[in-house]
């Protein structure tokens, strides 16, 4: 049960340890530009995806069964709606190496989205 409490935390602790080493790697030069800004951009972006998805678990859990859903559901088609924007702005205009941005946002996605399914769990307890 704990864990499932500190799970942001957690998850957060961990993005930000992945981007500290990723950031040493790329001032000691073992990473290059076109490897390191794709990743960071794709981190940047799904977490703000994920801060979304905390606010509108927030904003839901205290209400009715419908409301939640409909919070809940609606912050999830409006967050990949907005993610999908996101993603095709930086491709189109930072001209970011399409394989690694994708792939990053990938990862970081389905890493939140399992941070976010602890935290439904135990919020809902």
């Amino acid at each position: 049960m704990n864990f499932y409490k500190n799970s942001i935390s957690y998850g957060i602790i961990l993005v930000l340890v992945f981007f500290a080493v990723l950031t040493f790697l790329w001032t000691k030069g073992e990473l290059n530009s076109s490897l390191y800004f794709p990743i960071l951009y794709g981190g940047i972006i799904t977490t703000v995806n994920f801060f979304l998805g905390v606010l509108s678990i927030k904003l839901g859990i205290n209400k009715s069964a419908k409301s939640f859903l409909i919070f809940f559901l609606g912050g999830i088609v409006l967050r990949l709606f907005l993610l999908l924007i996101s993603v095709f702005i930086c491709l189109k205009f930072l001209e970011l190496k399409g394989n690694s941005f994708i792939f990053s946002v990938f990862i970081f996605y389905f890493f939140y989205l399992i941070i976010e399914i602890f935290y439904v769990i135990y919020k809902n307890k």
